[in-house]
């Protein structure tokens, strides 16, 4: 009966996460970062969902490209800085991370266009 017990607590666990998942995309938010994702962010989201990763699903909703700077959080703009190879960003504030940020990314657009 045991086993019984742990197949049912299993099953009710993947539920709840499932539900939490369906919850997050039920919310606006996430309607407009899927709206403005390209395919591969639409890939990675799909494939969270697909495996019941709703921590996963988290992480790329406070990751995505198309989230303003000011929402995100220094943390987050650090590592972005890092990606971006901007020098001394681990001593800057919130303020300068965000606008040689947008620096580097107009650069990088307009060699780009």
């Amino acid at each position: 009966m045991s086993g019984l017990l742990k197949l049912r607590e299993e099953l009710h666990n993947k539920i709840l996460i499932l539900r939490k998942i369906e919850h997050l995309l039920t919310q606006d938010k996430f309607e407009r970062l899927w709206s403005d994702s390209d395919l591969i962010d639409k890939w990675a989201a799909t494939s969270c969902v697909e495996g019941g990763k709703h921590f996963e699903l988290l992480k790329w909703m406070r990751q995505h490209s198309s989230k303003e700077l000011g929402e995100l959080s220094t943390r987050l703009l650090r590592q972005r800085a890092k990606d971006l190879n901007i020098t001394n960003y681990s001593r800057m504030t919130k303020g300068l991370l965000t606008t040689a940020i947008m620096n580097k990314e107009r650069v990088w657009y307009d060699k780009s266009s």
